[in-house]
Parts: C-alpha cells; structure tokens; sequence
C-alpha cells in the first residue's frame, strides 16, 4: 500500500546515509521506517547494520533479534536469514563463535521451507565461523553449499569465490586458491573499493603459497598503498599479509616478506589484536637479524650511508632500484 512504498522510501534513504557515513541520518530513517509492521524486521535489521558499521556491537546485536520476529511471509523468513547472519558475525567479533555457530545452524535446520537467498546467506555465514574457528575443511563445504545457492548472481558468486580461495589457503592448496581467486580479481572494477583491497592482499598470499615471489614483487607496492588508503581492518587482510610475509622469509624474499608482515602489523594494531600485534613485531625482530631492511614509506631501507646534524641518509630501493634517502631526526621533522 502506499504507506509501505513511504515506508521503502525511508529504508532506501537511510541505505544512502548509511553508505555516506550519515549513520545519525540512517538511525533515524531506519527507525521512522520501523512504524510500518510489514518493514519492522527490515528496518529493525538495517539499525543492526549502521551500528555494526559505527562500532557498537552490542546494541547492533541487540537489534538483529529484535528483527527476528514471526515468519508469516517470504519476505520475513528473508529477513530472519539477514538477522541471525548478522548475529553470527558479531558474536564472533565478541568471542562467541561456538554460540554463533549453533544459532546458523538451528536456523538452517529450517530447511527448505527457507528462502534461497536465505539459505545462501546462512552457509556462507557458517563458512566463516567455521574459519575463524580452524575448521577450514567444514568451511569449504558451507561455502560451496553456499555456492550452489548463489545461482546467478554475480556479487554473490563472486565473494563465494573468495571465501573458497581463502578458505584453500588455509588448507595449503596455493593452487586452489588462484583458481578461485582469478576470476573474481577479473571482475572486479578497478576501483580500489575495500573488497578489492582484500582480495589483493589475499591474491599476495596466494603468490607466494605457490613460490610466485617475482610476481608477488610487482604487484606488492599496489597491493599495500590500496590497502592503506583504504584502511583495511579485515581479520582476513592482516592474517593473508601476515601468511605472506612468513612464506617469504622462508625463501629468502626478505624485502617482500618484512613489508608484508609490516603491513600486517598496522591491520592488526587497528583491530587491537594483541596476539597478533606481539607475533607480527617478533616477525620483523628476526627478519632484522637476518639483514632484512627497513620499511619506511614506500621505500626499503638497507645500508645507513652517513648521518648528519638533519638526519641519516640511507642507501634504499624502490619499485624503480636504488636511490638515497634521507630520514629526518625526530627534533627536526617536528620543526
């Protein structure tokens, strides 16, 4: 009726602000949205989402339930599937994984009563708990149930595809990996969006999985300015670029391996992932000792030339071979 089309309108508007940061503009569009029964578990699912983007994981899960209200259409079982899809996610980012797996797979035991769309969005949720919890085999099989459920949409199939080629990776089969992570790098834009910065960061560690360390070289000064600029915060870049790095080390791509684990190092400070951060700085400690250089901007650190009143100056490489560069003392750059 035309009270529902208002209704979708605000939920349409609030998507916008939501993609602008607008999260303010979005609550209150969502929640205005709520007042029409038949898009209350919409709207109640899209409040989850902008306070799951803003940081506030408690009340995003807290609204997620709420979405979880009688199923009397399509349209709400679709909706139950978003929602608990959401829940699963952050009860991982909370430390309830195990409590995120059973609810995925009480609500797939729904069955085929579910609508497809659904029953995707629920196994590939499952895949990713069962990641984040080393069980990379069961993941493999929720994703490619998930695969068969993507049908013909692109971007599903396409982030399907991701998930398979990282969950290989995982499983030690580099080979794998590029087969499913090649045609979703063919189609993508080119334009830097954060999903393409995932997926290079994990096309890195699939290069070097598969000793491709020549063509990891090339692709890698790209790879982490798009990483940087965009400011990835994803579990799954800092784990790749870290994967990357140690199998560099191992063959002796020292240059490769220390900007790679570096790099990992800033995605794992931002998701203050103590573990992680410890592991990553003992990383760079050892490959120091073993006359790796030092990453500074864009640039590769490696024999200290002279210093002066200003600064050092240092023999260094990039992407175009070697060259002098000048650190700055610290007195001085703040000047």
């Amino acid at each position: 009726g035309q009270g529902d089309e208002r209704g979708l309108a605000l939920i349409g508007v609030a998507g916008v602000q939501s993609d602008l940061g607008d999260v303010e503009g979005a609550l209150a569009g969502y929640r205005a949205a709520a007042a029409f029964p038949r898009l209350e578990a919409n709207a109640l699912t899209g409040v989850g989402l902008v306070l799951h983007k803003a940081g506030d994981l408690e009340g995003a899960l807290a609204h997620y339930a709420l979405a979880e209200g009688p199923a009397e259409r399509e349209d709400d079982l679709l909706e139950l599937c978003r929602s608990v899809g959401g829940q699963a996610e952050l009860m991982v980012q909370l430390g309830r994984a195990e409590d995120a797996e059973a609810k995925l797979r009480v609500t797939l035991a729904l069955g085929p009563g579910l609508p497809q769309q659904g029953r995707y969005w629920l196994n590939a949720a499952l895949g990713e708990v069962l990641r984040q919890r080393d069980r990379p085999l069961e993941a493999r099989e929720a994703y490619l149930r998930a695969a068969s459920l993507a049908d013909q949409d692109a971007i599903f199939q396409l982030v399907n595809r991701a998930n398979l080629g990282l969950t290989e990776l995982l499983l030690g089969d580099g080979d794998a990996a590029r087969a499913y992570l090649e045609p979703v790098r063919q189609g993508m834009s080119g334009g830097g969006t954060l999903f393409e910065a995932t997926i290079e960061a994990i096309w890195l560690a699939a290069l070097a999985q598969t000793g491709c360390f020549e063509e990891l070289a090339e692709v890698l000064d790209g790879t982490l300015a798009m990483v940087e600029q965009r400011g990835v915060t994803e579990r799954d870049v800092g784990w790749a670029l870290q994967h990357a790095g140690a199998l560099a080390a191992r063959a002796g791509q020292l240059g490769s391996a220390v900007r790679c684990v570096a790099a990992a190092l800033r995605v794992w400070i931002l998701l203050g992932m103590a573990d992680e951060v410890r592991a990553c700085e003992l990383a760079l400690v050892e490959l120091r000792g073993q006359g790796a250089p030092v990453p500074v901007g864009p640039w590769l650190l490696e024999r200290l030339l002279g210093e002066g009143g200003m600064g050092q100056v240092w023999l260094a490489q990039d992407r175009s071979g070697p060259l002098a560069v000048k650190v700055l003392h610290r007195a001085v750059s703040r000047e």
